[in-house]
């Protein structure tokens, strides 16, 4: 009797290999996760700024006061601007929840800088964007300061 060597896998080596692959995957799926929140919460930020920025040209195009409302779901207009984040993020309970821009670029009844402030907290992280009196908007480099959504 002739002895024929099989090709392929074990039951054993099959059973070894997905319980390294089922060990592997759990420790990988909640650093991913915390990594998805933190690119919405990236996004979002980048979200807003460029939505304050269009706003701003627009009132300068247009040489009209156009206004930004935050956490509204709205269609934009000529002279509104209405900019919805992430079901995870929430906007700081300091920051405004509305901007109006002047015919000139710059922001109305602005003395100081204008601060949005954009948290997760899920991952206890916060973004920052700026808007000077003058109508430039930036985000803030780094993370938004320590983090605190008050």
């Amino acid at each position: 009797m002739k002895i024929v060597k099989s090709k392929g896998f074990t039951l054993v080596e099959l059973m070894v290999t997905i319980a390294v692959l089922a060990i592997l995957a759990s420790i990988a799926v909640p650093s991913f996760s915390s990594f998805i929140m933190r690119q919405n919460l990236n996004a979002d930020t980048r979200d807003l700024s460029s939505t304050l920025l269009q706003a701003r040209g627009q009132a300068v195009m247009l040489r009209r006061e156009v206004k930004v409302t935050l956490n509204s779901a709205s269609t934009n207009t000529d002279v509104n601007f209405f900019w919805k984040m992430n079901i995870k993020n929430q906007l700081a309970s300091t920051s405004p929840t509305s901007i109006t821009f002047l015919p000139n670029g710059s922001v109305k009844n602005a003395t100081t800088e204008t601060n949005f402030k954009i948290c997760n907290a899920d991952i206890k992280e916060s973004r920052l964007v700026k808007v000077s009196r003058t109508g430039t908007a930036y985000i803030e480099s780094g993370k938004g300061g320590a983090y605190s959504c008050t």
